[in-house]
């Protein structure tokens, strides 16, 4: 694990189907690698990338507007990180 830059944040997202659920989880770190935040949710779908999608759709709206740091996004899924940079412009890494 790579901690974000100084006074940055990081947003590891995560989503896992079961049957027609989503399961999604979300955990933000500082620059320090220390775990300050995490929030989980449901969806109902049983497709894969929708839930990625959802689990980061949820990591951005869990940064919090008096964030002034550098902000990363990471998910395990290139094309849900690719759609998330695409549509909102935020800066997302996923698997090379």
């Amino acid at each position: 694990m790579v901690p974000p830059p100084p006074l940055g944040w990081k947003f590891n997202c995560d989503a896992a189907c079961r049957g027609n659920q989503a399961f999604l989880a979300v955990v933000c770190r500082d620059s320090c690698g220390r775990l300050t935040s995490a929030w989980t949710d449901t969806s109902l779908s049983s497709n894969p990338l929708l839930a990625e999608l959802s689990a980061a759709f949820l990591a951005c709206s869990s940064i919090p507007s008096s964030c002034d740091g550098t902000v990363i996004i990471e998910g395990d899924s290139l094309i849900a990180c690719q759609l998330v940079h695409e549509q909102l412009d935020l800066d997302m890494q996923g698997p090379v």
